[in-house]
């Protein structure tokens, strides 16, 4: 047995395939038939064997969950005839038939038949005995290996010859013909057997390759239709577990679990159309999904409007984006993307609308309630984009109060804009307004509403420069204007000198004072 050795890598592969049998394999244990298995049966340990000792195996330990006396003594024979027909796996299975015996014996049924199987002879002689040495052997009432335990059957009174309960002796004949006939035997080589087992070792070791080999670039699919008519698909790979179920001709859902948590649910419509999909942080210990897990959230409408939700840690919105026209694969592009929302860990929120790809706004929040909302009054910014490519700007003091409005006669697509271009800017009480970096109107009022809206009654200021540099300025007192002034010339920035001064008007009480310069 040099080829094999103890610790050799064919042991390490033999135990990974073998290892999820562990919690069916009782006595003897794993590691003892595994040797088994490398000392006789390496040469032969090809796929269908395998999955044949794995079928057989898993029968025995259901046979012990369902177990009654006649479910045994019937269930024998599928494994007499694997035995007749694949004389390999006889000593592969020799060591669960032994323990399997050992099970029925405890429950006071040492089945003979089972005692073959198991190379139990001692158990197979003392019971061929037992019917050879009865005085009356057809007058039991019933079979050594059918509706009763094997000990209550030995017990019970026969009938004293009365012809109407004799019984065939049809398990004697049975038991004694497979003592005769024996256990199939294993052909014998005809190459060394070192030889022989290194040469099966590399085709074992090929074989479980090729297995990885396509387990990691495909997985292992599997398709079937359940009683309810439902077509269900069961792939596993390396990424994780894929489920897919669903009538057919309707809605079908994809379940998706990765081995390190993340589980996502996926609907397609019955035209195989983009529906619905949600990921959850990991999978319930009930084996069900709960919505305090949910990390994703992403619907397609009919027409094509694809809505995302992200949360965080806490279930609070992280990421909130609509898209438009977005295709039956339900795959979309920042150039479908109408709105977008991004919450930072501040509770800062900001807002971009945009249409084919150019923004048409911006605004932005000091705060946000959660999931989605907004607190309005904590608005500090917002910008908005015209069709025509104009750009407005408002800022916001903290308690909500209009800060300032900027004008721009042109701007790009992503909401910029060159100073050159500015047209208007306006304070909290101040509008003053430019033409192609050149002062033209300026007007203050006393007080505002916090919108920016203020009443003409309000206005205590007003400044006018004409293309020619003339400079004209009224100061008003609820709505009547009190002094006039007018210069001759001022600077681009509206800035006049007192000596350019022409003309003063003042309002005193009743009387109306002009002084010209």
């Amino acid at each position: 047995m040099a080829a094999i050795h103890p610790n050799g890598e064919l042991d390490g592969i033999v135990d990974r395939i073998l290892a999820p049998l562990s919690q069916f394999l009782y006595l003897p244990a794993l590691q003892q038939v595994l040797r088994e298995l490398i000392d006789q049966l390496a040469p032969w340990l090809d796929p269908i064997l395998l999955t044949e000792f794995v079928d057989f195996a898993t029968a025995l330990q259901l046979l012990k969950l369902g177990y009654n006396p006649a479910n045994a003594g019937y269930g024998m024979w599928p494994f007499v005839m694997e035995i007749e027909s694949r004389p390999y796996l006889r000593v592969i299975l020799e060591p669960l038939f032994r323990d399997f015996f050992g099970f029925i014996a405890q429950k006071d049924n040492p089945n003979g038949l089972w005692a073959w199987l198991a190379r139990r002879n001692d158990v197979v002689v003392q019971q061929l005995r037992v019917f050879e040495d009865a005085v009356e052997p057809t007058h039991w009432t019933g079979y050594a290996y059918g509706e009763n335990e094997y000990n209550k059957w030995i017990t019970d009174k026969t009938v004293d010859k009365n012809p109407a309960h004799n019984c065939s002796r049809v398990d004697y004949l049975v038991l004694n013909n497979l003592a005769e006939k024996g256990l199939p035997e294993i052909p014998v080589l005809d190459i060394p057997l070192d030889k022989f087992l290194k040469l099966a070792q590399e085709a074992l070791e090929n074989l479980i390759k090729e297995i990885q080999r396509q387990f990691s670039s495909e997985g292992y699919l599997r398709r079937w239709v359940d009683e309810l008519g439902r077509n269900i698909e069961e792939r596993f790979s390396l990424a994780g577990i894929s489920i897919l179920l669903g009538f057919p001709g309707e809605d079908s859902i994809r379940t998706f679990l990765d081995p390190a948590g993340p589980v996502d649910i996926i609907t397609w419509a019955g035209n195989g159309a983009f529906k619905s999909l949600q990921k959850f942080a990991k999978i319930g210990e009930d084996s069900l999904v709960h919505m305090e897990d949910l990390l994703e959230d992403q619907i397609r409408s009919i027409d094509g409007v694809l809505k995302f939700w992200k949360w965080g840690p806490g279930k609070v919105l992280q990421n909130f984006a609509e898209y438009a026209g977005v295709p039956d694969s339900g795959a979309v592009t920042d150039t479908l993307r109408t709105i977008l929302l991004v919450r930072d860990v501040s509770g800062e929120l900001s807002q971009w609308i945009q249409s084919n790809g150019a923004l048409k706004s911006f605004t932005k929040w000091a705060a946000s309630t959660t999931p989605r909302f907004t607190i309005a009054e904590r608005r500090i910014l917002q910008k908005v984009r015209t069709e025509a490519g104009e750009l407005l700007m408002w800022t916001y003091h903290p308690d909500g109060a209009l800060k300032e409005f900027s004008k721009w006669s042109k701007s790009a697509a992503d909401l910029s804009a060159k100073a050159a271009d500015q047209v208007t800017i306006t304070g909290q009480l101040e509008v003053t307004e430019w033409v192609e970096g050149t002062f033209h109107k300026a007007s203050k009022w006393a007080t505002s509403s916090v919108s920016g809206i203020a009443k003409a009654v309000d206005c205590i200021l007003v400044q006018v420069r004409d293309v020619t540099g003339i400079f004209e300025q009224w100061q008003l007192d609820k709505g009547v204007v009190k002094v006039y002034s007018k210069w001759e010339k001022s600077a681009k920035d509206g800035a006049a000198r007192a000596v350019d001064s022409v003309l003063l008007i003042e309002r005193q009480g009743e009387k109306i004072v002009k002084n010209v310069f």
